[in-house]
């Protein structure tokens, strides 16, 4: 399947529009096949799962053959049978009785169970358990639930061929030669891919002109999922290669450890390197934080890889806009300390007063430390007046940005996408639609983050080596590392 690329979207107001969005509007829940479509043919599939693909269509046209001769009904949707007069929907039990054997319909009747339609209940009763009639439902939502499968296009051809007989669907001379191939060639045939699409459209086209009976649809699925229990499983990462991670980290303690010294013994005084070795050195920390604490693969391994990134761009930034204004890092300073002000404020004016792991006497030193709080103002707006995606564009990284950045910040903000990856199994039951359950007894193990953690902290070392050297043989170590790196991991 080929997918749309980002430039075919069309941005509009800070939303990327999917290209089929432009044309079509996005279908409700009961109008798509697994939720709200299926249910109403499944007494089709159960059809075609007995006696399968041949001599289920023969079954099934002599069906609609004599619904459409006997009844005024323009569909073949279980609702509508449901809701017909009761001489109607005996005569349409009757015409299928008269085609299949009674238990081929059984297993729906623990959904349609006397108490919501007493004859079609009565009509395919039968000495089946309760737990056979549940398995048999379940193999025929997994089977048909995929509505592009070879399975389900059959259902829907089924459907378009009664809507031919009733002449709610016309067709062109050439279509019907598709219609007619369908039923006697096999999936296999190279035609075939050209005509499931066509019948697929076609169905689509029909029923999204249709009503659709929301209190079957309820019925259905409360039933079928009460009757089974949740098959839960994981996916994780855990067959990734055993790395040595502390090689790693112990050649790059050894590049701050000379850093730390090169700034003591050289330049104390200097503001732009207290500022470039106070960034790097925060990112080295939160390194050192996934190291100690095997964080790689956990949530928080994301949110370090994140912070890795964001310090690079900040302090690749930094310096690129040093050239137009020289107090370019006490603003920096002022711009954190201003933030820490903000926080201590409403601390001090909040009515909660509990403890917490805020530390209110470490704020006061930190934000008096050199100017009293009184003269700090407190910006609100990104610093410099950027974020951070515009800060990668003029540095030259939107790649890295847009590759890993805004991915590491779903999980910092709890965004949707990484509560699903991280805190929800799937349930692989089609009588539950396939649904999420909250992951509480297991910890998910996740993708490393130790390579990308290598590949940022590599370049924030390297942008380092520029403005201050760092000894060739500490960077042929990290070069020589995330080249054997590459080599492990290919």
């Amino acid at each position: 399947m080929e997918h749309t690329k980002l430039s075919s979207h069309k941005f509009k107001k800070g939303v990327f529009v999917s290209p089929l969005n432009e044309f079509i509007n996005s279908s409700d829940k009961n109008k798509s096949w697994m939720y709200g479509r299926l249910p109403e043919y499944l007494w089709i599939a159960l059809i075609l799962n007995k006696y399968g693909r041949k001599e289920g269509f023969k079954r099934l046209f002599s069906i609609l053959q004599l619904v459409k001769e006997k009844t005024s009904l323009d569909s073949v949707r279980m609702s509508d049978f449901l809701l017909a007069d009761v001489a109607v929907k005996e005569t349409i039990f009757s015409t299928i009785l008269d085609c299949v054997d009674a238990d081929c319909l059984t297993p729906l009747t623990v959904v349609i169970s006397v108490n919501i339609d007493s004859l079609f209940a009565l009509k395919f009763q039968s000495k089946m358990s309760i737990q056979d009639r549940v398995n048999i439902l379940q193999t025929c939502l997994k089977r048909f639930s995929w509505h592009q499968s070879d399975d389900a296009t059959d259902i829907r051809y089924v459907v378009l061929v009664f809507l031919i007989m009733k002449g709610r669907l016309h067709l062109r001379e050439s279509d019907f030669t598709f219609m007619y191939d369908y039923q006697i060639i096999s999936h296999t045939d190279r035609k075939m891919e050209l005509i499931r699409p066509f019948i697929r459209s076609c169905e689509l086209a029909i029923f999204s002109l249709d009503t659709t009976k929301n209190d079957y649809l309820n019925l259905f699925w409360n039933e079928v999922s009460r009757l089974t229990e949740c098959e839960l499983f994981i996916m994780n990462n855990q067959n990734e290669k055993k790395l040595d991670t502390k090689m790693y980290y112990e050649i790059v303690r050894s590049v701050f450890d000379y850093l730390q010294q090169l700034y003591i013994d050289c330049n104390p005084l200097d503001k732009k390197m207290l500022v470039v070795l106070g960034i790097a050195t925060y990112s080295f920390k939160r390194l050192e934080e996934a190291e100690l604490h095997n964080l790689y693969c956990s949530i928080s391994g994301r949110s370090i890889i994140r912070i890795l990134i964001e310090n690079y761009i900040m302090l690749r930034y930094l310096n690129e806009q040093e050239s137009s204004n020289k107090s370019i890092w006490s603003d920096f300073e002022y711009y954190g300390i201003g933030q820490y002000k903000m926080v201590l404020t409403r601390h001090r004016e909040s009515e909660l007063k509990r403890e917490s792991h805020v530390d209110i006497g470490i704020l006061e030193a930190i934000v008096n430390e050199f100017t009293n709080e009184e003269f700090q103002n407190m910006d609100t707006r990104y610093f410099d007046r950027s974020n951070i995606r515009e800060k990668s564009k003029k540095i030259n990284e939107s790649e890295l940005y847009g590759l890993y950045y805004d991915y590491d910040s779903a999980f910092e903000h709890g965004l949707w996408g990484a509560i699903r990856e991280t805190s929800l199994l799937k349930c692989n039951n089609p009588a539950h639609l396939y649904h999420c359950v909250p992951r509480v007894d297991d910890e998910p193990i996740l993708k490393s983050v130790f390579s990308d953690c290598v590949y940022i902290m590599n370049k924030t070392i390297r942008f380092l080596a520029t403005l201050y050297g760092v000894p060739e043989k500490m960077i042929g170590e990290i070069d020589k590392y995330e080249q054997s790196l590459i080599r492990e991991t290919n």
